[in-house]
């Protein structure tokens, strides 16, 4: 079964504990949505699921293994992380970020092999004419683009998006639901993103967790979810 299974799982900086006795069954093949208040431990819930951030407890089960006995670089053909955050790349051009996200492949297949896997990803994701610009120079939206196309990259099963629509315009909200939309129909890879637009939830997803409190509110089909009533709440 693919799926990702979180049983009791809990989430700590340190002593204080963000996320608490969260089970969860994120099946292979949907778009889910992570919502709820700020500070409910929305971030923290993706970031546990791919141990890039705090401490957990209980049991992340990716696939049938358990994510702590995952080596890194098969865990990174299951994962790939795109951060809220657009951060800082100094010298590296849209080419270098996107390439970063075939690491694991490249003592396994040519570099021409990955040269061209890369270049096919930036022509899919209309990067290909800024591939050759620092990413220091490129605008919010852009940005964003590069990161989800270096995720891309990599061929996982699973991305794990934080907000991928916050501080962009209307136009590039647009091609990043274009994108999560390409994911989708691909049925290759699975989308689980934390976001705050209730309409992006209803139009992209087809399961919702609502995170209260650190801990799981409601989930479910996202029309189920997502109701007047949840949202009053």
């Amino acid at each position: 079964m693919e799926e990702i299974l979180l049983e009791k799982f809990g989430f700590y900086y340190g002593k204080n504990e963000i996320l608490k006795d969260i089970t969860l069954n994120m099946k292979h093949g949907e778009v889910c949505a992570i919502l709820g208040p700020n500070g409910a431990g929305k971030s923290s819930l993706i970031k546990g699921i791919a141990g890039i951030a705090g401490e957990v407890s209980g049991k992340v089960t990716i696939n049938g293994m358990e994510r702590a006995e995952i080596k890194r670089e098969e865990l990174a053909s299951l994962l790939a992380y795109v951060p809220q955050e657009n951060g800082y790349f100094g010298e590296f051009t849209v080419f270098d970020t996107v390439m970063d996200g075939r690491y694991r492949e490249l003592k396994k297949i040519s570099r021409i092999e990955n040269i061209q896997k890369v270049e096919a990803v930036l022509e899919e994701f209309d990067c290909i004419k800024i591939r050759d610009k620092k990413m220091e120079e490129l605008s919010g939206g852009e940005k964003r683009r590069v990161l989800i196309a270096r995720a891309a990259v990599q061929e996982s099963r699973y991305i794990l998006m934080d907000e991928p629509f916050s501080n962009l315009d209307i136009k590039h909200q647009a091609e990043v639901a274009d994108i999560i939309r390409k994911f989708k129909k691909s049925g290759k890879t699975t989308v689980i993103m934390v976001i705050h637009d209730i309409n992006c939830a209803l139009s992209l997803s087809d399961y919702s967790v609502i995170i209260k409190d650190g801990e799981v509110f409601r989930s479910g089909i996202t029309e189920e979810v997502i109701t007047s009533e949840t949202i009053k709440s």
